[in-house]
């Protein structure tokens, strides 16, 4: 789901017109898509611009780095603290997207949350904006009643249309970019106006391939290092070109793998080495950690092509990931 959702849908989006100015003057739209973090938005970025027929359509904006070029970029991948902070500081409205794509939102981080919260506000102003909120695991319910007001009950529904009869022609609720009723008014593209109320749910069930779920018959005492073996017994006992992904709780623990990874390999590649029976040498493998305090560079091997450089031929990685 990650790679459909990060590559395929602003693809589609794109293909059907959501990034074509309907005005035809100097504006631009574009389609943006978030990722929790840096090197998610740059890979992805990576990813589609092979993809598409123009690279130079896709670009990414994250901390210390961007690629972005306004009025020739149609599909934008931005990290959540720094779309939150375009929307503080730069673009309060975000006039030139059409279609915002949040991934990732279980991990309710916050600024995944704020990002949130003023995305709601601006389709308040901007009602023709299209918000999709995609993750594995979601409380799907939970957000489309957060964007929607579907909740509210009908006491509260009907004080609430009493008030609005009443104080119809004198009072109008202000908000930081302006009036929130009369948002006709605001809106000045050729766009249909959208119901704010409305929404939908889209899931898909099931995996994209067979999942075989195993458990060991007995407790460890250390579950860090019983990852680390059965991860290599696996590189040892399977033949196929596959990568290990090896999933733990902190980047303190990752580190510890890795390191005690390495010693067994060394170790192993030294005992092979010095016999001298015919027994076919097994494959090279390397352990590489991956969590969001890692330097940019650390964070970008596990996402190196086998054809890379840095990756040598007949090397199984086992990444070591929170």
């Amino acid at each position: 789901m990650f790679y459909i959702i990060g590559t395929q849908l602003p693809q589609y989006f794109y293909e059907n017109g959501w990034a074509d100015d309907p005005s035809n003057n100097t504006g631009y739209r574009e389609i943006i898509c978030t990722q929790p973090r840096r090197i998610a938005a740059i890979t992805l970025a990576n990813r589609l611009t092979q993809e598409m027929s123009d690279p130079s359509l896709v670009g990414y904006s994250v901390r210390f780095s961007s690629t972005y070029n306004p009025g020739i970029t149609k599909i934008r991948y931005v990290t959540d603290g720094w779309l939150l902070r375009e929307t503080t500081l730069l673009d309060p409205l975000l006039k030139h997207c059409s279609v915002l794509i949040i991934d990732e939102a279980h991990e309710r981080s916050l600024n995944t949350e704020l990002l949130l919260g003023v995305v709601k506000k601006i389709r308040r102003v901007r009602p023709q904006l299209r918000v999709v909120v995609c993750s594995a695991t979601l409380d799907a319910q939970a957000f489309l009643e957060f964007f929607t007001g579907s909740k509210s009950s009908s006491k509260n529904k009907r004080k609430e249309d009493n008030d609005n009869a009443n104080n119809q022609a004198t009072k109008k609720r202000k908000s930081r970019w302006g009036k929130v009723e009369n948002t006709t008014t605001s809106n000045t593209s050729d766009e249909p106006t959208a119901d704010l109320s409305s929404g939908t749910i889209i899931s898909v069930d099931g995996r994209q391939h067979p999942v075989d779920i195993m458990y060991k018959q007995e407790p460890v005492s250390d579950y860090v290092k019983s990852a680390v073996e059965i991860a290599l017994q696996i590189h040892e006992s399977e033949s196929d070109d596959g990568d290990i992904l090896c999933f733990l709780t902190t980047g303190e623990e990752i580190d510890e793998a890795v390191d005690f990874a390495e010693n067994i390999l060394a170790a192993s590649l030294q005992t092979t080495s010095s016999k001298s029976s015919q027994r076919r040498r097994p494959r090279n493998a390397v352990c590489l950690p991956l969590y969001s305090t890692l330097p940019a560079r650390l964070q970008s091997q596990p996402f190196l092509p086998r054809s890379s450089d840095e990756v040598k031929n007949n090397t199984r990685r086992t990444i070591v990931v929170v």
